[in-house]
């Protein structure tokens, strides 16, 4: 077995508490998402597309990517996302951010998406198509009303903002 099918069946075992669900309905759907480990400046997300043929039936068997949208901005530059985002599109592959919800950082919904909202739009604008976020540590710190009130603002704050995945 190859180093890069090594370390995408590890990523996909590690990853499977979280980013591994019934992604898809339907009969012949591919209900498989596969969340590459963000380690080592982001190597197993950076081999998917710089090894193409070392995972070629992985690829054919998952429907959606996931990845953290602050290591994708700290990790890639532009040109490397430019080229490797339309890739996903072209394999039929949807792409999916793990982003903060109410954190330490950002402890209201409003503050959190004010802050994340420049990696989507970059995301955007380098030939990607978000398809779903899913809401890390949605609770943190906080007390359950307190956070359900902190996400619907944060909701609210997209769509005030006018910001649609594409």
């Amino acid at each position: 077995m190859s180093r890069l099918a090594r370390l995408l069946a590890v990523g996909l075992i590690v990853a499977s508490p979280w980013a591994s669900r019934v992604c898809a309905q339907g009969r012949g759907a591919k209900p498989l998402c596969m969340g590459p480990p963000s380690y080592d400046n982001g190597r197993c997300f950076r081999e998917l597309f710089e090894h193409l043929d070392q995972w070629q039936q992985t690829r054919a068997a998952i429907d959606t990517l996931i990845y953290a949208d602050h290591w994708l901005h700290k990790q890639f530059t532009d040109d490397q996302l430019r080229a490797w985002l339309p890739m996903l599109q072209q394999w039929g592959i949807k792409f999916e951010l793990e982003v903060g919800a109410v954190k330490p950082w950002g402890i209201t919904g409003e503050k959190t998406f004010s802050i994340e909202r420049p990696m989507w739009d970059r995301f955007l604008r380098l030939g990607g198509s978000i398809h779903a976020i899913a809401m890390d540590a949605a609770v943190c710190a906080l007390v359950v009303v307190s956070a359900l009130v902190a996400l619907a603002i944060y909701a609210t704050s997209a769509m005030d903002a006018g910001w649609q995945p594409k």
